[in-house]
């Protein structure tokens, strides 16, 4: 057997277990959901087919868009196949149909069956694929499900938080408001159609889903009545960022290689940007606009860990990455304090009880609008009781004004996307303040934990990232492992103690970095140097708008896949529905 024969098997073997247990956990999720709900069918299929919010699709919608995404991409742009009808778009396009009408779904059974058939198809297709070429397409295919997963987490958590269900760390879940249901259901009636692909047709259930919209009115879960804070999302992360294209698109704006099962020539997909990475971050970087610190206010500088200036590589150029991450480039940092740990309920509790939602001198001039505009008032955070935890936990369900009105309660700021990946990723060699590179020198971290895995870098270096074999994916990333240095993976559907992971901390001294929640920044999403789309034109660039803000780290909910310490998630500042919290830096 050749070696490119030895590397491709290897491979294979890598992704088929990476697409497996990525399916699991999501598969994990409806098996939690009715443990919850006691197996009560009226009551799972709220959750199933209901929103819990108007900027917000069911989860039935998440699941059936994980097959489409998959068809589209696996089975008919590489595999060549006819699988997709015109009623798939409809239903499952992120573009499809507007959200108030995506709770006319196929049955949880139904949408479980068409999974297994597609992935069914997908192994097929595995098997012959050109997989050294096709690499990081499937691998982006595991982390978009990884993406809606997530979402489905979340998504579950705001509907409790309706239904008074709250949950603490050992898994107990109870019910604090009495609800009464009947229509008991057995877990394998729905949960058993994984395992073994059922006989209803999708096309059925989608002529189902047709009669069962002739009336939206008395469908369940139509949020007509519902009032909202007026999300200007246009799906449900941040806009169509979820691979979900319409077929009849993919032609206009998908690179050729692509549709031919080839992704070798996508990053030469756009033209580098003619910014300098350092010009272009401190463009797109949010100096807290009108809501400066006050002069000669100080910081507790208790629990917070000293940094200091020098250049760092910033993002990444590893197989995995998503097209926003890439690609990796030098930025000087200056001189910073960050948070050793995220905010805590404990210290929130603290911004509260002072009066922080009602002082207006704490909040810029948009967030006060925002928090002033509210039909109901906010006072606390989202998911303030949704879990039965100490203080020593994050805080959770924040938007990025409530995490800068903190921030200037405390005499700090919200670190610039810079700060916290260098505070979590960058294992410092020599340090210059003089920004003279060939003196920098350092060791850029996948995993904050991880010291042996990150690639020695010299900042003077031409060809500074010297990757890892991207063969070598097991070598990138064990589940195990990562599962083991933070809270992820929906493993016990609550926040952990900030503290409760010691081994985890990176090597400038900060700790939770990955895991537990998002931690908002003061940075908004832009293109990194060398930007080029993947996997289609708009995946990313269409939300370099300086309207999103970037967070970093991940969540409780998030799948192993998602958590590099280049990972970038982006979301308007007004959303708090996410897992997000956040930490505080201190500097010029």
């Amino acid at each position: 057997m050749q070696a490119t024969d030895c590397d491709s098997s290897q491979l294979r073997s890598r992704l088929i277990l990476d697409l497996q247990q990525c399916r699991q956990g999501t598969m994990d999720l409806f098996t939690n959901i009715t443990r919850v709900t006691h197996g009560d069918r009226q009551l799972f299929d709220r959750l199933f087919f209901q929103q819990s919010h108007p900027e917000f699709s069911p989860i039935g919608w998440h699941l059936g868009h994980i097959a489409y995404v998959e068809s589209i991409w696996i089975l008919q742009n590489c595999a060549g196949l006819k699988v997709l009808e015109p009623e798939h778009h409809q239903l499952y396009a992120a573009d499809g149909m507007p959200k108030n009408d995506r709770v006319n779904l196929p049955t949880f059974t139904e949408t479980c069956a068409w999974l297994e058939q597609v992935r069914n198809q997908a192994w097929e297709y595995l098997a012959i694929a050109p997989i050294q070429e096709q690499a990081r397409l499937w691998l982006w295919l595991t982390q978009h499900e990884s993406y809606h997963s997530e979402t489905i987490a979340f998504v579950v958590q705001m509907h409790y938080l309706q239904l008074g269900v709250t949950s603490n760390e050992s898994e107990s879940i109870v019910f604090s408001n009495h609800l009464e249901h009947s229509d008991q259901l057995d877990p394998s009636d729905r949960l058993g159609c994984f395992d073994r692909l059922g006989n209803s047709s999708l096309s059925s259930s989608l002529n189902g889903a047709k009669q069962r919209s002739t009336d939206s009115s008395s469908t369940p879960g139509n949020p007509s009545n519902r009032s909202g804070n007026g999300l200007g999302l246009d799906h449900d992360r941040n806009g169509d960022r979820n691979g979900d294209r319409n077929a009849s698109d993919l032609s206009q704006d998908t690179p050729q290689s692509v549709l031919n099962g080839q992704v070798r020539s996508l990053l030469q997909l756009n033209q580098p940007h003619d910014q300098s990475a350092q010009k272009y971050a401190q463009q797109y970087t949010h100096d807290l606009l009108d809501s400066p610190i006050q002069p000669g206010q100080k910081p507790d500088f208790a629990n917070m860990v000293q940094i200091a200036a020098s250049n760092f590589w910033q993002g990444s150029n590893e197989i995995a990455a998503f097209d926003n991450e890439r690609s990796a480039h030098l930025v000087f940092v200056d001189d910073f304090w960050i948070d050793r740990y995220p905010v805590t309920r404990g210290q929130f509790q603290e911004f509260m009880d002072a009066g922080g939602y009602q002082d207006r001198a704490l909040w810029s001039q948009s967030g006060w609008q925002w928090l002033q505009s509210q039909t109901e008032p906010i006072d606390r955070p989202l998911y303030w009781h949704s879990w039965q935890v100490d203080d020593n936990h994050p805080v959770c369900g924040v938007s990025w004004y409530e995490a800068n009105a903190y921030a200037r309660y405390a005499g700090k700021r919200l670190p610039t996307e810079s700060e916290w990946e260098k505070a979590a990723a960058w294992r410092s060699g020599n340090h210059n303040q003089e920004r003279d590179q060939e003196r920098d020198q350092g060791q850029k971290l996948t995993y904050p934990w991880r010291r042996e895995s990150g690639l020695g870098i010299s900042a003077s270096a031409k060809n500074p990232i010297e990757q890892k074999n991207e063969l070598e994916l097991a070598a990138m990333l064990d589940i195990t492992e990562i599962a083991a240095h933070c809270n992820c993976n929906s493993d016990r559907h609550s926040t952990t103690p900030v503290d409760a992971y010691p081994d985890s901390q990176s090597p400038a001294g900060c700790d939770d970095m990955l895991g537990n929640v998002w931690e908002w920044t003061a940075t908004s999403f832009y293109a990194y140097p060398d930007f080029a789309s993947f996997p289609y034109q708009g995946y990313s660039g269409a939300y370099f708008d300086r309207l999103h803000y970037v967070l970093k780290g991940g969540s409780w909910a998030s799948r192993p896949w998602l958590l590099r310490s280049s990972t970038r998630n982006w979301y308007y500042a007004y959303v708090r529905e996410i897992l997000a919290g956040f930490r505080c830096a201190y500097g010029e």
